[in-house]
């Protein structure tokens, strides 16, 4: 009876994912999970804010790439990337973590494919250089770490879509922001 149980448990679970919709990476970031749509130009390095989701910073990246600014998109990139992780660090939901590979991929998907070629190449260029990665560290490190809610992640997962009410109190009992700081920083992007 007990095989019965879990066997039902588990139908139950993969009936409920079935039914999730597949959202794109626009999805992500618009009213499907809180926000509305966004439309960003490349923004000036001075301008980003931690107070800016990976949302946010992927769609400046997308612009950057398209506007030939290679440097900011790199930027871009590194913090969207080093905050997604912190994201996924504190979001307790671990089907909600592919939010941030989704936001990626589009951001990515959606480039000119000659400007993302270069842009991934320079990208390289800097994360294969030591002293060039420090600097990108240091100007992630000015930023700081994130301050908003992660409500684009929070709002894509399973727990959601089962309990829409709780959705913003699954955070991982377990979270140390500062400890997360530094080890998605050091994980993700290797800042000593």
């Amino acid at each position: 009876m007990k095989d019965l149980s879990v066997q039902s448990a588990i139908f139950a679970l993969v009936t409920a994912f079935a039914a999730m919709p597949t959202w794109s990476a626009d999805q992500v970031g618009n009213g499907a999970v809180g926000k509305s749509a966004i439309v960003i130009d490349c923004p000036s390095l001075a301008s980003i804010k931690n107070s800016d989701n990976p949302v946010e910073l992927y769609a400046g990246m997308r612009a950057c790439i398209n506007a030939e600014q290679y440097e900011t998109a790199i930027v871009l990139f590194g913090l969207a990337g080093v905050y997604g992780r912190f994201d996924m660090e504190r979001v307790q939901d671990t089907s909600a973590h592919q939010a941030v590979v989704i936001l990626r991929r589009g951001a990515l998907d959606t480039s000119d494919l000659a400007r993302k070629n270069e842009f991934q190449r320079r990208a390289g260029e800097v994360y294969d250089n030591e002293s060039a990665r420090n600097q990108l560290c240091a100007q992630i490190e000015n930023v700081g770490p994130p301050t908003y809610i992660p409500r684009y992640m929070l709002a894509h997962g399973l727990a959601a879509k089962i309990n829409p009410a709780k959705t913003e109190r699954s955070q991982n009992p377990q979270f140390d922001p500062v400890r997360s700081w530094l080890r998605v920083k050091s994980s993700y992007l290797k800042c000593q």
